[in-house]
């Protein structure tokens, strides 16, 4: 008989890097040979950051307003953000004017968050996998 080939699939993780993490640990975890990562990979919306005059920073996330006043709370609420499956941009007043104005200069911006963010995850995955010898 031929070798068992464990495989791992998953779908539907929408940007969640707490989601695309657990897929990748679930190599080890589950002792899987590949992992296949299926559809709806990608987040759903950009949440934006506002840099207000006076150096704090202003969200809406999940339906609430959030002010910042320190870097450390920012940094922390752009980890919320990308755990929910979001995309944190920080901006400024003018920038989410012109962005509510031009759809053309949005669309470029979600395309890029989202090559950013998947490219750190495959940047994430080789170094997770490559000593473990699992394909994904």
């Amino acid at each position: 008989m031929g070798k068992t080939i464990k495989i791992f699939y998953a779908s539907d993780v929408h940007g969640s890097d707490v989601c695309f993490k657990k897929f990748i640990n679930a190599a080890s975890f589950y002792g899987v040979d590949i992992l296949i990562l299926g559809g709806d990979i990608t987040g759903k919306m950009i949440v934006p950051i506002i840099e207000q005059p006076n150096g704090s920073f202003e969200a809406n996330f999940l339906g609430k307003q959030v002010i910042l006043n320190s870097e450390e709370e920012v940094k922390q609420l752009e980890q919320k953000i990308r755990n929910a499956g979001f995309y944190p941009y920080r901006t400024n007043p003018q920038e989410v004017t012109k962005l509510k104005e031009d759809e053309k200069m949005l669309n470029e911006l979600f395309s890029r968050l989202m090559m950013e963010s998947v490219k750190k995850w495959i940047e994430f995955a080789e170094s997770k996998l490559q000593k473990l010898k699992v394909k994904c």
